[in-house]
């Protein structure tokens, strides 16, 4: 099934909504100390799903490693700095309270 843009958005903020990590992440250390920027972060094992935020996204996504070898793979699709912002700014009117205000705290935090 093919979803418009709009509907795109749409799904990304419900399945971020649940499964998502909206926070700041440190940068190269050495060349640029203290600075931080924003990043959104999402692990599955379910690779069609990591592919598809991936697919709508327009990032990479990769392979996590199990830390038991009787685990399942996982999926992990991460966006960061400004396209990270920008999926924030896009998706806020549809996350619930909680999720909006980690975002509203993360952008805060990178401007400053």
């Amino acid at each position: 099934m093919n979803l418009s843009f709009r509907e795109s958005v749409i799904w990304l903020a419900g399945y971020l909504e649940g499964e998502g990590c909206f926070h700041l992440h440190p940068t190269n250390k050495k060349k640029y100390p203290g600075l931080l920027y924003p990043k959104i972060t999402v692990t599955a094992t379910d690779e069609d799903v990591i592919a598809k935020v991936s697919g709508v996204t327009k990032t990479a996504y990769g392979t996590v490693k199990p830390q038991k070898k009787n685990w399942k793979p996982l999926f992990s699709c991460q966006i960061n700095g400004p396209n990270a912002r920008g999926w924030m700014m896009m998706i806020y009117p549809f996350m619930g309270e909680r999720r909006q205000a980690k975002i509203k705290e993360v952008l805060a935090a990178w401007r400053d």
